[in-house]
């Protein structure tokens, strides 16, 4: 009923592209650790607890958009 003002939608896609940029990176950066690292774990890591964190990380831009009223 009450649409919101266009600096209100342009800071949430500012926000979600950021966050899915930095997603992208963190992503890329597991995928070079893990060719690099030819061990069974990251850098001594828990590779499960590693990768669940990413894969919840990946949804944080749509939780604070959806948040925020966007959806």
């Amino acid at each position: 009923l009450y649409p919101a003002s266009v600096e209100a939608i342009e800071k949430v896609q500012r926000t979600y592209r950021i966050l899915n940029h930095v997603a992208l990176m963190m992503g890329l950066g597991l995928i070079a650790m893990a060719i690099l690292s030819r061990g069974e774990e990251l850098l001594g890591w828990d590779t499960g607890s590693v990768l669940a964190f990413y894969f919840l990380f990946q949804f944080l831009p749509l939780i604070l958009a959806t948040s925020e009223g966007f959806t």
